[in-house]
């Protein structure tokens, strides 16, 4: 799992990963690759399921597959992440040195923690939900996958109001298995944190277009400036809106660049519904 095989077989994945591994030992006092790759599964993996540990190791596989691609000649023409996702994709680009990225994200996960509370899919539009969430301020629609499909982000509280009144007005719902209330409200404490870890790294202008999964729009300097990672960490992820980009920047190849492949259905279906054939998906 996590491209073990790759990290077997392949050295340029291999090096991205001990690179990380090494920039994980200073930052969280042990081994990525050992939480990553142990030689006996444990019976609980508690520490690789928390927020620093697991985002380190999304971050990580999905720098060492991007440059894999590279090594293999595949060059993109545009990088879009999904929240996350926005941190590889800004490696991919250039805006971000490896090591860099890896401690940025590792504290990003310790401060999301600090967010406790609860996330819900929900199959409907952003102007169809809400209004059945309008006087609860502890939840937000964090994200925006597609034209029907959105995840709500929040108190524990507030989204299973929120939960309650969207199943009686007939929506279906999922109750998703994260902790922590990702793109809410919750995380506004530790926001300044966060901007201040990002001030404390150096970020290049982007090499390669970026489009940007907060704005669903391409980004340039801004992803130079605290500020915006700052947003970034808050703001509601609008995917849906960055693959529309793509498409209208003539992108019709898409490669997803992680442990699973699930931003590729999702793709596909935005692209099926703005053109009412088959594309190719990322």
């Amino acid at each position: 799992c996590m491209g073990r095989d790759l990290y077997e077989a392949e050295a340029v994945f291999r090096d991205v990963i001990d690179r990380c591994d090494a920039g994980f030992r200073e930052a969280a006092g042990c081994s990525l690759i050992q939480l990553m790759y142990p030689s006996e599964p444990p019976a609980h993996n508690d520490l690789m399921e928390s927020h620093p540990c697991g985002q380190a190791a999304n971050f990580a596989v999905e720098c060492a597959l991007a440059d894999l691609w590279r090594a293999w000649g595949v060059q993109p023409d545009f990088v879009l992440g999904h929240s996350l996702g926005d941190f590889a994709a800004a490696y991919t680009a250039g805006v971000i040195g490896l090591e860099d990225g890896l401690r940025l994200v590792t504290e990003r996960g310790r401060l999301m923690e600090t967010a406790l509370g609860a996330m819900l899919s929900v199959l409907g539009s952003e102007a169809e939900v809400t209004p059945h969430m309008a006087d609860l301020s502890a939840v937000t629609v964090g994200v925006i996958n597609g034209p029907a499909s959105v995840v709500l982000s929040g108190s524990h509280a507030g989204v299973a109001q929120a939960e309650e009144r969207l199943q009686a007005a007939g929506f279906k719902t999922r109750k998703l298995d994260i902790p922590v209330a990702a793109h809410s409200p919750m995380l506004d404490p530790v926001l300044d944190a966060f901007a201040a870890a990002v001030g404390r790294v150096e970020l290049s202008a982007p090499k390669v277009p970026v489009v940007s999964s907060m704005t669903g729009k391409r980004v340039s300097d801004e992803l130079t400036d605290p500020a915006y990672w700052r947003r970034q960490l808050r703001r509601t992820v609008r995917f849906a809106d960055g693959v529309q980009t793509l498409a209208a920047e003539g992108c019709q190849l898409f490669v997803e660049i992680g442990p699973r492949s699930t931003l590729l259905g999702l793709v596909g279906q935005l692209l099926e519904e703005k053109t009412g054939g088959q594309e190719e998906g990322k």
